[in-house]
């Protein structure tokens, strides 16, 4: 079962976490969270007492997926919790929860687009931009802090 909320004392420790830049906060996260850091393709950490699988993503505005890495999602991997932090200037203003499998739908492509980024080169940049408004119509888990 993933995360259904963030507690508060989840959230201070996010607080205190600049979540601007680039990539390297997974451990800082997954330590905020009470989470073990776990480095298998499409996960950063896991839940040590139920097990669960989470991917982080941060940002301030649009996520960047790869559509031909998606494409060749397995059963499990599209399982997969993935848990946005959104920021502003670094600042935690919400976190929402989804699987990669609710990106994909979230995404929409036809079958025929999927199997077309699914054979296009390696290499190739086939990215999507998931735009902020799209990630908050997924399950949010700070609504301690609305």
């Amino acid at each position: 079962m993933t995360i259904k909320s963030l507690t508060n004392e989840q959230i201070t420790n996010l607080w205190k976490i600049n979540l601007s830049g680039n990539g390297g906060k997974e451990n800082e996260i997954a330590k905020a969270l009470g989470h073990e850091r776990n480095h298998q393709p499409f996960v950063d950490a896991k839940c040590p007492i139920t097990g669960v699988l989470y991917e982080y993503k941060k940002q301030s505005g649009t996520q960047w997926f790869d559509l031909h890495k998606l494409s060749k999602l397995t059963k499990a991997q599209a399982d997969t919790a993935i848990l946005f932090f959104i920021h502003d200037d670094g600042k935690l203003v919400g976190a929402y929860k989804s699987t990669y499998q609710d990106v994909c739908d979230a995404i929409n492509l036809t079958p025929q687009e999927w199997e077309w980024a699914k054979n296009a080169p390696t290499g190739a940049q086939v990215k999507y931009s998931l735009k902020l408004k799209q990630i908050k119509k997924f399950t949010c888990i700070t609504s301690k802090l609305s």
